[in-house]
């Protein structure tokens, strides 16, 4: 898998203090898989370089896939070879069948199109799996620049780790308002704050060599987002994210 598109989210939501696993088929928690640095030096296509070797929190066989509410497919050389994995398609069909978020950047796109998931929706990739996109019946978004990314429906994708930013806080967004609609749909129209239940984002992390990395991320309950509006269930959507951090950041403790 490529170093930087599995070591950036996870640490990104370790960061918004997270609970994250990852994991890869037939291999166990506290075993290591490596990764591989794909460098844009000027050069027809990527450069590669060794990278981290990347620890295993959680053991593949172990998973409860119910339990998780997103996932997230991060690129690399493998998606060639786990398109033919029938655990990891059966995984990806799961996630998109049930209308949860799914985030796939660069090469994992690879992945999406062997599940047949892609059919009328619209995405990117890296430029040379433009051909995978197309013949499974999306429409090319195209990545101008290449950090460009893009959310149709419960999917987000991107082209290369330079979209980091754009492809972690499209995710979170979809997060925010997944949670927010499950959760007030439970609450009664005076409650002025929102109390999160538990969130979890899934990963699929291919690395070089033809396993892969599942991670699993489980938000800790962000505490309280505190807004009077009763329509909030239908205005989530429209805040931008920067600000539903800086609220939750500021908001106390509810009685």
């Amino acid at each position: 898998m490529e170093d930087y598109e599995v070591m950036v989210p996870f640490q990104s939501f370790q960061a918004l203090e997270c609970h994250v696993d990852a994991v890869c088929p037939k291999k166990k928690a506290g075993e290591t898989c490596p990764t591989a640095i794909h460098d844009f030096e000027g050069d027809q296509t990527y450069s590669e370089k060794p990278g981290h070797d990347f620890t295993l929190t959680a053991t593949f066989e172990d998973l409860n896939i119910p339990s998780y509410d997103a996932l997230v497919i991060p690129g690399g050389r493998a998606p060639e070879y786990l398109a033919l994995n029938e655990k990891v398609i059966a995984l990806v069909k799961e996630f998109m069948e049930a209308g949860k978020p799914v985030a796939s950047i660069c090469h994992g796109q690879q992945i999406l199109a062997a599940a047949g998931v892609l059919k009328g929706k619209k995405c990117t990739a890296y430029p040379a799996v433009k051909l995978n996109v197309v013949l499974s019946g999306a429409t090319w978004l195209e990545p101008e620049p290449i950090d460009r990314c893009f959310t149709d429906g419960n999917l987000v994708t991107g082209a290369a780790w330079p979209g980091h930013p754009e492809f972690i806080s499209q995710l979170m967004t979809l997060l925010v308002s997944r949670s927010c609609s499950s959760y007030l749909s439970m609450c009664w129209p005076s409650i002025c704050y929102l109390d999160w239940e538990k969130t979890c984002v899934h990963f699929i992390c291919p690395f070089s060599f033809g396993t892969a990395f599942i991670h699993m991320l489980e938000l800790e309950p962000i505490r309280r987002l505190g807004m009077d509006s009763p329509g909030l269930h239908s205005e989530i959507a429209s805040i931008p994210m920067g600000q539903i951090i800086e609220t939750i950041a500021s908001c106390s403790e509810a009685p």
